[in-house]
């Protein structure tokens, strides 16, 4: 390791040797040029003089040495050089530069220890650098913080304390901290004014900590005051902790002052209040997180908002219903609807991330909504609920499409919010394969409309109903509801579900065509859109060709169970190789070699079952019809090679070596 450094270390003096002599060139090469002809007659009039020789004793003018930086000074030379003869030109005298230095040795040098080389290198320097900066945050941010911190525990034991001993009363522990809090606060004010914007703000925090934990101690330690009186302190600290951030700017208060007011009600026990006026609170907490997204674009208190509202309603009730539900919309609709109408006025938002609580307070507010009306009235409204959620952010997404806010996060999470909450229908309102329908329709209508407005992010969110379709409809619906047992048969037998079971597989399976139709059409129309249907085509042209082929073999495989047994492998086989005769005629029609390719690889599966199962395991009458089948199909898929050759190969050359058309 230690010579691989030192030869990489000899390879650096080396090309900076040739930086010093290459800028010796270009700065005699300057002067020459800013001399001009006045200064080249002095030169020639220099060279014809003769040069004096230097007093005795005197040191020699200093000479580019070999192995230093640019623009550092050389060390002086041993001897003096000789002098120039009188025919030649003067040596130039140099320039003084600043003094700097010595340059580390080349490699010809005394040798370095390796922490040497690594703390001169310019990755030592950095590095130097990045601890002194990490040293300073940590003396600034984290002394400051475990400072507080430990301040704050001290005056909890102070007050514990004091109580012990008796030295006083409850009212002055009390009367003590609230001060202390005040003198935090006012210390935090005289440091941001002397230039400490930081520190004073850290010291207002620690203040704002104290005045909750004051206010705590009177009524759940010492028990001074009344839970009303306590809880008006705390709004107040709370309303203070805004203020404060307002006015010095600080996101960082205002994230502290909201979650104090959240965890108020908790601190102080207050079980027992009037749910109308605990619901109001909230709400004024909840309205308080948006506005300060408006005015300062902070987006971390709408977090704790959102968090502190819905995990208060989980925990806390929120009273009956006729009182509930209003509260539960204003919860909602302050808190989904801030980054989305931050978009509709075209303001930016520093996180974009925080579009994504729109969607999330929507469905804890239906949550909580649907919880309600389905205990109270029934799931029918609770549908209902999920079909009001889908239209408001149907007319949201439609008012940023007006707008022109079409590439803000807001606009394809605003419709696929409408597709959730009207996926969340059907479940409500229907049962059994009509919800598999209706996902596999949602998830189509998606798709278009992601192609009508040129946005690939609506494509791409609607494989998700697409995809929970076919998993409802092969892992559940199947072996659950219609009970197929392991993809064979079905044990009521093969007509007593097929009603719903076919209409199921019929929709699912047409919501998968128009699906492949509309990307194929749109790619033919528009090959350049930014939506890129052309690659997601062949992904959804194979699903709907499994699609196919699995739902034909479940279907054929129970038919025949129930009604020809021993004809059963048979037909399994002539299906096989009926499906990979669709597949050579679809390659053909459409000149994809990957559909030619999948028939003969189906074709030859087919042929290993044939030879390998049925030849063997089944009588002489149903094996002369799977093989009579199979070759009969065999032979008019040769046929269409010599029919449509033509389609494969590339057109022969002419005489004049241009290609024939086909």
């Amino acid at each position: 390791m230690h010579d691989t450094l030192r030869a990489l270390r000899a390879a650096q003096w080396d090309i900076l040797d040739r930086f010093a002599a290459l800028d010796a060139q270009l700065t005699d090469f300057a002067t020459a040029l800013g001399q001009g002809g006045t200064a080249q007659a002095a030169a020639q009039a220099a060279a014809a003089a003769p040069v004096a020789a230097p007093p005795a004793g005197a040191p020699a003018p200093a000479q580019p040495q070999e192995g230093t930086f640019l623009f550092e000074t050389p060390p002086a030379q041993e001897a003096p050089l000789p002098t120039a003869p009188p025919a030649q030109k003067a040596a130039r005298p140099e320039a003084p530069r600043a003094a700097a230095a010595p340059a580390p040795p080349g490699p010809g040098g005394p040798a370095r220890s390796l922490e040497e080389e690594i703390t001169a290198s310019p990755w030592g320097v950095k590095k130097a650098h990045a601890d002194s900066a990490l040293e300073i945050r940590l003396g600034q941010k984290l002394l400051l913080a475990m400072g507080i911190l430990v301040m704050l525990l001290g005056v909890g034991f102070f007050l514990k304390y004091s109580f012990d001993q008796g030295w006083v009363g409850p009212a002055g522990r009390v009367a003590g901290a609230f001060l202390w809090g005040m003198a935090l606060l006012g210390g935090g004010e005289l440091a941001r004014r002397r230039g400490y914007r930081r520190y004073g703000l850290w010291l207002a925090g620690g203040g704002i900590g104290v005045l909750y934990f004051a206010c705590f101690a009177s009524v759940g330690i010492y028990a001074l005051l009344p839970e009303a009186a306590a809880f008006g302190l705390a709004v107040l600290t709370t309303a203070l902790a805004v203020a404060l951030a307002l006015v010095y700017n600080s996101m960082g208060l205002a994230t502290l002052g909201l979650g104090g007011g959240f965890l108020s009600p908790v601190m102080l026990g207050l079980h027992d209040m009037d749910r109308l006026t605990m619901n109001t609170y909230i709400l004024l907490l909840a309205a308080t997180a948006p506005a300060l997204a408006a005015r300062k674009r902070w987006t971390e208190p709408l977090t704790i908002a959102s968090i502190g509202t819905w995990l208060y309603a989980a925990h806390w009730g929120l009273g009956p219903v006729a009182l509930a539900l209003p509260f539960i919309q204003g919860y909602m609709l302050l808190l989904a609807m801030a980054p989305a109408l931050s978009d509709l006025r075209g303001l930016d938002n520093p996180n974009r991330k925080v579009s994504l609580l729109s969607p999330l307070n929507a469905l804890a507010g239906f949550g909580f909504t649907a919880m309600l009306l389905w205990q109270e009235f029934g799931r029918e409204y609770a549908a209902i609920a999920s079909l009001a959620y889908c239209t408001l952010f149907l007319l949201l997404g439609t008012a940023l499409h007006r707008r022109s806010r079409r590439d803000t996060p807001s606009f394809p999470l605003a419709l696929v919010s409408a597709a959730l909450f009207l996926a969340l229908t059907p479940p409500l309102l229907l049962s059994g394969g009509w919800v598999t329908s209706a996902w596999a329709v949602i998830g189509a209508g998606l798709l278009w409309a992601g192609l009508r407005l040129e946005d690939r992010r609506l494509t791409v969110w609607a494989g998700l109903p697409l995809g929970a379709a076919l998993v409802k409809l092969f892992w559940y619906d199947h072996p659950v509801l219609f009970l197929n047992m392991h993809f064979t048969f079905f044990r009521h037998g093969f007509f007593e579900t097929w009603p719903e079971r076919s209409v199921t597989e019929a929709l699912v399976g047409l919501a998968l065509w128009f699906v492949v139709r509309t990307l194929a059409a749109h790619a033919r129309q528009a090959p350049a859109s930014p939506v890129r249907p052309a690659q997601a085509l062949p992904l959804y042209a194979g699903v709907l060709g499994v699609y196919l082929f699995a739902v034909l073999h479940i279907e054929v495989s129970a038919l025949f169970w129930d009604m020809l047994p021993g004809a059963r492998a048979t037909a399994i086989s002539v299906l096989w190789a009926l499906f990979a005769v669709a597949l050579m005629v679809g390659g053909f029609r459409l000149r994809h070699a990957g559909m030619r390719t999948l028939s003969l690889l189906l074709f030859g599966i087919t042929l290993l079952k044939v030879f390998g199962s049925d030849v063997w395991n089944f009588s002489t009458p149903y094996r002369i019809v799977s093989f009579i089948a199979l070759g009969l199909l065999l032979i008019g898929a040769s046929f269409l090679y010599y029919r449509y050759k033509d389609r494969i190969l590339p057109a022969p050359e002419n005489e004049d070596g241009a290609r024939e058309a086909a």
